[in-house]
């Protein structure tokens, strides 16, 4: 009974989105030696992730073998996935420690829940996200969606496998059935950012001002960089992204439900994008400032303040 609950919820959040009270997940990490076998296992529930230092768990284990931490969790709506296995760095005598390396992916989302109904026609709205692509479709609970971007909807994995397959901010044709009332109308998708978790060689910097090595946690040697100010703001926010490829980029600036409150393009000039957004037709809050530049996916999250 509980696997079918936590099936059926992880079905309703894979294809709505994550809503803000959602709480779920686990990771699990595991330590084989190098004849397969299992020295130590164990499931890091969702409650203990902030306890748990995955970093130390793997520095400590990677001398006795292949550690791999492998799970998906969600806080308070917001999803993590964790990816991570030592394979490729067995035998590397230089590795001593594992530092926790985070990047961002952009999830569109539809906002709402389904079951598939009996006759395979169409998914049933279960649970409907507020201020979603489909609350603005005047979708409610019940209604039955059956086609979405001019493609069949026949089951839930129709619906989940057309979503995954839009573009955040893409304005999409859906046609739904409101009792005996056939509905056709477009919205434009919503988006959720996933933060994306693995582990690499800690990276030891010198500190040329006093000539000291530190370990600073990041793996990384990419001139890529995004920064928001003033924030907290009153009013106007200001990004400036500089990176190291000419590839256009999108921004958008999302509020903390995944609804889209501005998409547009941006050239990169020089190696830098400035943007200013003013916040006056919205209300005070937490909103996100999302830059996609190819597949790689920069979030700064904004306090609008009175």
């Amino acid at each position: 009974m509980r696997i079918t609950f936590t099936l059926f919820a992880m079905l309703l959040f894979a294809i709505s989105g994550y809503s803000q009270e959602a709480t779920y997940g686990s990771v699990s990490v595991k330590v084989t030696d190098l004849e397969s076998k299992t020295v130590d296992s164990k499931v890091i529930n969702v409650k203990d992730i902030n306890q748990f230092d995955l970093s130390s768990y793997i520095t400590e284990n990677s001398l006795k073998g292949i550690v791999t931490a492998y799970g998906t969790y969600v806080v308070d709506g917001e999803q993590t996935t964790v990816s991570f296995s030592s394979k490729s760095y067995q035998g590397d005598d230089s590795v001593d420690s594992y530092c926790r390396v985070v990047e961002y992916g952009l999830k569109p989302i539809l906002g709402v829940g389904v079951e598939s109904t009996k006759h395979l026609t169409g998914v049933i709205v279960k649970r409907l996200e507020s201020n979603s692509a489909a609350e603005d479709l005047g979708i409610e609970i019940g209604d039955v969606i059956f086609n979405v971007n001019n493609e069949e909807v026949n089951s839930w994995c129709d619906l989940r496998r057309i979503i995954s397959q839009t573009h955040v901010g893409q304005l999409v044709p859906v046609e739904y059935r409101k009792d005996e009332l056939i509905i056709s109308k477009s919205t434009i998708i919503g988006g959720k950012t996933i933060e994306k978790v693995s582990f690499e060689p800690c990276v030891e910097v010198v500190d040329v001002d006093n000539d000291e090595l530190h370990n600073n946690g990041i793996n990384t040697t990419s001139n890529i960089e995004m920064s928001v100010y003033p924030n907290p703001t009153q009013r106007v926010a200001n990004v400036r992204y500089t990176s190291d490829s000419d590839e256009p980029v999108k921004f958008f600036v999302m509020a903390m439900d995944g609804s889209i409150i501005l998409s547009e393009q941006h050239q990169v000039i020089n190696g830098d994008v400035f943007i200013s957004y003013n916040f006056q037709e919205n209300h005070t809050g937490a909103y996100q400032f999302v830059i996609q530049q190819a597949d790689r996916v920069y979030v700064e999250q904004v306090q609008v303040v009175d």
